[in-house]
């Protein structure tokens, strides 16, 4: 798929520009019960969910090294930097996400509290949710053209 190929070229990229080996094991990696966050969510049924409620959020408050390539730093040369100071529009992934999962969550609360006569809210839910979808879907197309001009 076009967006996989676009991570894939994004992480190849940001790997290169870091002078990270990516088939090379990280020595530093010491995670407590010989487990990753991921497996442990997986663990308690949360696998799935992981990506947008867990690494996307993380990465977000703590903030990562894609973090500072994508925003902060601007590549000169293998393993050089400055400091970027201008500013540029986020990508919509991580509110998209966030906004499915809210409307999920919106709808299992309802649903907990017997929402009986909520029939409307449940509607707008899904018109929400099938929203944010054709949003990725044309946001997605929109990557695909621009990539190909």
């Amino acid at each position: 798929m076009d967006i996989e190929r676009r991570m894939l070229a994004s992480i190849e990229r940001s790997a290169e520009h870091s002078g990270i080996d990516l088939d090379a094991p990280d020595e530093r990696d010491k995670n407590w019960g010989g487990k990753k966050l991921f497996q442990k969510a997986e663990s308690v049924g949360l696998g799935d969910a992981y990506l947008g409620a867990f690494a996307g959020p993380s990465h977000s408050v703590h903030g990562n090294w894609q973090d500072l390539l994508e925003y902060h730093l601007e590549p000169i040369g293998p393993g050089l930097y400055r400091p970027e100071f201008g500013w540029h529009r986020p990508r919509p992934q991580l509110l998209t996400t966030l906004a499915t999962l809210s409307a999920d969550a919106t709808e299992a609360y309802l649903d907990f509290i017997g929402g009986g006569g909520m029939d409307s809210v449940v509607e707008d839910l899904d018109d929400l949710r099938e929203r944010i979808h054709r949003f990725v879907l044309l946001h997605d197309e929109f990557l695909t053209r621009t990539k190909a001009d």
